[in-house]
């Protein structure tokens, strides 16, 4: 019994076996606890607004069948929300009705088309098939609250600014959308997708609801699941590692004070200064992402165990020590487990 209640005394984490058993129980949990959200597709991308056709519209305008090719990007930055795109678009519709100059007048939400040829028609039947073989550059809504967990949904939105939904709508489904075979995007593998057709409305003059005006709108979605652990290893590893660092320096006893200082000093200093690292490879936005949550508990931690490494100075102080370090794993996992299960995917 005496030698089971010695395994229960906190004071034995003050040595250096027992805290890298702990070290490799925590570890191995940290890593285990990422497996579900980087397994799960987690997109907080608000999608665009756009209202579905309805009869409220009164007299809806003719349909043209619409869709897009995506053959390659030239740029897909994530991070810094830019991605320039080669693709085909194309249109079907009754020429008896809608004229070429009409629909040649396209356009995209939140991004601009660098190159466009001339319209390539084919005649099927009484429509017309009209592809033009476009690159263009653009933004979408993206939310970076997991990152660097979160995958991403990416909008692209072609419109009509020249017309209303009661001269033309735009008419779609999943088969509209299609990418190349020789598609390749380094760190991200493509999911599902998905088209949306509808309308979007504008107020010219918010105290005067006649002055609104509307379009027609076709949106193509594309979910991208981020493949490989290279740029979790790149973040979180030294954190991790400064941050084990510290906890070991209450391993040493009061004769090594002065090396136990300075490694907990250090490893604030490690986890402050590559605070800055993980800053340039970071989408540059206003709230709190998943990295600054980890990195904000982590130096809190720290901080204290530092302040403990300072009052224990005189004194060997083995209880409370290995208190600290139990306590530092605990809280840490705790948090930890609550950011990859419940926060990261609400």
């Amino acid at each position: 019994m005496k030698k089971f209640l010695k395994y229960l005394n906190p004071a034995i984490f003050t040595d250096v076996v027992p805290q890298v058993i702990l070290f490799l129980i925590s570890v191995t949990l940290v890593f285990l606890f990422l497996l579900k959200p980087t397994r799960t597709f987690i997109s907080t991308d608000p999608p665009p607004k756009i209202e579905p056709i309805t009869s409220r519209l009164g007299h809806l305008g003719h349909k043209v069948e619409t869709g897009i090719h995506l053959e390659n990007f030239h740029e897909f930055d994530l991070t810094n929300n830019s991605f320039v795109l080669n693709a085909i678009v194309w249109f079907k519709f009754n020429p008896s009705v809608i004229s070429l100059d009409t629909i040649e007048k396209f356009s995209f939400e939140e991004g601009d088309i660098l190159s466009r040829s001339k319209a390539m028609t084919k005649l099927i039947g009484n429509l017309v098939l009209a592809k033009y073989r476009i690159k263009f550059k653009f933004t979408t809504n993206l939310n970076y609250k997991v990152f660097p967990l979160n995958s991403h949904r990416i909008f692209i939105t072609l419109t009509n600014k020249e017309v209303s939904p009661k001269e033309l709508i735009f008419e779609s489904s999943e088969s509209g959308l299609t990418l190349s075979k020789n598609m390749l995007i380094s760190g991200w593998k493509k999911d599902r997708h998905e088209v949306l057709t509808g309308y979007s409305e504008s107020l010219l003059d918010r105290n005067d609801p006649s002055t609104k005006i509307f379009h027609p709108v076709i949106v193509f979605v594309l979910d991208f699941i981020r493949s490989g652990a290279r740029q979790l290893v790149v973040l979180f590893v030294p954190l991790l590692l400064f941050f084990y660092l510290m906890l070991f320096s209450l391993s040493l006893g009061k004769d090594l004070y002065i090396r136990r200082s300075i490694m907990s000093f250090g490893s604030i200093s490690g986890i402050i200064g590559y605070r800055f690292v993980v800053e340039r490879v970071s989408p540059q936005v206003g709230y709190l992402m998943f990295t600054d949550h980890v990195f904000n508990l982590l130096l809190f931690i720290a901080l204290l165990i530092f302040i403990i490494n300072l009052a224990t100075k005189d004194k060997e102080y083995h209880f409370v020590r290995g208190l600290v370090v139990l306590i530092a794993h605990f809280t840490f996992l705790t948090a930890w487990y609550y950011l990859c299960f419940y926060w990261a995917l609400s």
